[in-house]
C-alpha cells in the first residue's frame, strides 16, 4: 500500500485532478505548511475541516427536508444512522473533537499533548487512524508524538472529505476502511 504522502499528485494543478485526488493534494499541502509548527494547530485545523466535511455530508447525502442539527453529537448520530460514516470513524471524530475542544478552550502549552488529559485522546484517535499509512515508516505516539499527530490529522481529514462511490453509485461510508481501499486502488496511485 502506498503511504498517503507518496501519492503522485505533486506538481499538478488541482483543477486538473478528479475531486478526491485534488482533496488529497490540498490536505497534504495544507498540513505540510503547519507540520513543523505547534502540533496543537494541526489538531484545531483537522477538527475544523472534519466538522465542516461532516456538515457538508449531511447536507449532500442526508434527506433534503432535514435541517442541520445544531449540536455536534446530534450531527454525528445522524451521519452514523444514515450510513454516511463508518461507526469506528464516528468514534475517531468524537475523539478528535474532544481533543480540539480541550486545546481550543483552555490555556494549554505544547507540552499538554503528552499530558494525562490529551495523550489518551491522541492515542485513541491515532489507533483508529493507524490503518491508513501516512508516512513511509511506522510512527507511534509514544515515540514520535508530532508525526503521530500529523498522521492522525491528515488521515482523518482525507477520510472525511473524499467521496467514494460503489459500482452502483451509492456513497461508501466515510472512514478509514474506505480511505485505505481507495488509496491502494490503481487509480489513486498515480
Amino acid at each position: 500500500m502506498i503511504p498517503l504522502t507518496y501519492l503522485e499528485f505533486a506538481g499538478r494543478n488541482t483543477a486538473e485532478l478528479p475531486h478526491n485526488e485534488a482533496t488529497v493534494l490540498d490536505t497534504l499541502q495544507a498540513f505540510a505548511e503547519i507540520e513543523e509548527g505547534d502540533p496543537r494547530l494541526m489538531v484545531i485545523v483537522a477538527g475544523a475541516r472534519i466538522e465542516s466535511a461532516i456538515d457538508e455530508a449531511i447536507q449532500t447525502y442526508g434527506p433534503e427536508s432535514q435541517k442541520l442539527p445544531s449540536k455536534f453529537h446530534t450531527r454525528m448520530s445522524r451521519v452514523r444512522d444514515l450510513g454516511i460514516v463508518e461507526p469506528e470513524f464516528a468514534r475517531y471524530v468524537t475523539s478528535v473533537r474532544r481533543l480540539r475542544n480541550f486545546i481550543a478552550h483552555r490555556p494549554t502549552r505544547d507540552s499538554c499533548l503528552s499530558g494525562h488529559e490529551c495523550f489518551p485522546l491522541i492515542r485513541k484517535a491515532f489507533d483508529y487512524s493507524a490503518s491508513v499509512p501516512v508516512w513511509h515508516d511506522s510512527v507511534d505516539p509514544d515515540t514520535d508524538l508530532r508525526r503521530s499527530v500529523f498522521a492522525l490529522c491528515v488521515a482523518g481529514v482525507m477520510a472525511s472529505e473524499i467521496d467514494i462511490f460503489d459500482p452502483l453509485g451509492a456513497l461508501v461510508p466515510k472512514g478509514f476502511t474506505a480511505l485505505r481501499e481507495w488509496a491502494s486502488s490503481p487509480l489513486s496511485s498515480g
